[in-house]
């Protein structure tokens, strides 16, 4: 490598010297950064920089056009680049170690998503969202617990032979409320839960709504137009049944106990809701007075009257058929 005769007095103490090359049009094309000493010679009057090019690894001595054997072999030069060569070679390893770490955690986040998806959703069934984000923040469950001055509550009974197994019992129990659910989701109430055979749902609670009886009127005329299907287009379902009841006023509702709570209402609607289903015949619709009074002040339902009945603790009561379309 030939460097150009510098002027002794344009020179500055330095141990450093960039060289750059350009194309002819005062473009850079390389450059080479060579670091050394510099010595004056009396018997040359010039000065001479001793010095050996910086060069990072064997990639950078390729651009630069230059080979191992053009660097000295009585300094560390050829050490170095090997050296910093080595050193890349480590790092590209451990970016890639990196990389696949960062895969990973990415995919563990993934799964901690869905995860925390499906608990949110099998926590939503058991207990409203708008609830189960208060006992989230740390609420008492006592907290929870709100008045409703007018709701409407349904209980429906599916009606089983007891000479079936009790697989076959389960399969149609699952089969059934299956259909229910897909119904309760495609209408503005929400299920409380079911015990045994009986499916119990309310309107107007948690979320309040003033078309609280209409609605359970038209999940109830659903679940029966829904359930015939079923019952024509399925065999061994001739001799299964269910029966629907509901009535409307004021409850207390809540979430109880610490081990699989549960979202519970209480008050005397649940009780002739209850009532309401007991006391009705296979495939019917069961209204109390509270009901019908609402209904027909939103119109758009057909009513018959049924007659009195005595209902248990309630004593003599006008009840109603609603009919299913």
């Amino acid at each position: 490598m030939i460097i150009k005769a510098l002027d002794v007095a344009h020179i500055r103490p330095s141990n450093h010297i960039h060289i750059q090359e350009d194309d002819g049009d005062g473009n850079e094309k390389s450059s080479l950064l060579l670091r050394g000493q510099m010595r004056f010679i009396n018997e040359w009057d010039a000065i001479t920089f001793l010095c050996m090019p910086l060069i990072g690894d064997l990639q950078e001595l390729q651009e630069l056009g230059l080979y191992l054997t053009d660097l000295s072999m009585h300094d560390l030069s050829r050490e170095m680049v090997l050296a910093g060569w080595q050193h890349n070679s480590r790092l590209e390893v451990s970016y890639e170690k990196q990389e696949e770490r960062s895969a990973r955690l990415e995919e563990s986040l993934n799964l901690l998503d869905q995860w925390k998806q499906r608990s949110d959703e099998l926590l939503y069934s058991m207990i409203p969202q708008s609830v189960a984000d208060k006992l989230r923040n740390g609420d008492d469950p006592i907290n929870t617990c709100q008045s409703f001055d007018a709701v409407t509550v349904m209980f429906l009974e599916l009606l089983l032979l007891t000479e079936e197994s009790p697989m076959e019992m389960v399969t149609c129990m699952n089969t059934v409320f299956s259909l229910l659910d897909t119904i309760t989701d495609e209408h503005n109430v929400y299920k409380v839960e079911t015990v045994g055979q009986v499916y119990m749902v309310v309107a107007g609670a948690p979320e309040r709504s003033e078309h609280h009886a209409g609605s359970i009127a038209r999940v109830s005329q659903a679940m029966i137009k829904e359930f015939l299907k079923l019952k024509r287009s399925t065999q061994g379902y001739e001799n299964v049944n269910i029966r629907i009841g509901f009535s409307s006023g004021a409850v207390v509702a809540g979430v109880v106990g610490l081990k699989m709570p549960r979202y519970c209402l209480f008050g005397d609607t649940v009780n002739t809701a209850s009532r309401m289903e007991s006391t009705c015949l296979p495939g019917k619709i069961h209204v109390s007075e509270s009901s019908r009074h609402l209904l027909q002040q939103e119109g758009g339902f057909t009513l018959t009257f049924r007659g009195k009945i005595t209902v248990k603790g309630k004593g003599e009561m006008n009840t109603y058929w609603l009919s299913e379309e």
